[in-house]
């Protein structure tokens, strides 16, 4: 099946099937809106999360686990983005 991510300013992130159109998951993992999201370019089940809180997180959205939640930043994450390779990942913040 062939899997969306939307993320909100209601701070949840919903997983759904685009074959069903069908609510798979969601999580919310977030303490503020949810700004950018990545799938990993060869494990699909995999997914960052960026937010307005200034975490990111990584998600399994087979397991329907928060794998780990990064609080590098001090502003909003506006961008993650997955190296091509899927071995490292860089985020953006307004934090500079």
């Amino acid at each position: 099946s062939t899997l969306i991510a939307t993320g909100s300013s209601d701070k949840k992130i919903r997983i759904i099937n685009t074959e069903t159109n069908e609510l798979q998951h969601e999580f919310q993992s977030h303490l503020a809106g949810v700004i950018c999201l990545a799938f990993h370019p060869t494990n699909k089940n995999l997914l960052l999360a960026g937010s307005m809180d200034g975490t990111h997180v990584l998600l399994n959205v087979e397991t329907k686990e928060q794998l780990q939640e990064f609080k590098d930043h001090k502003k909003f994450v506006v961008r993650v983005k997955w190296s091509p390779d899927g071995n490292s990942f860089a985020t953006c913040s307004y934090d500079k």
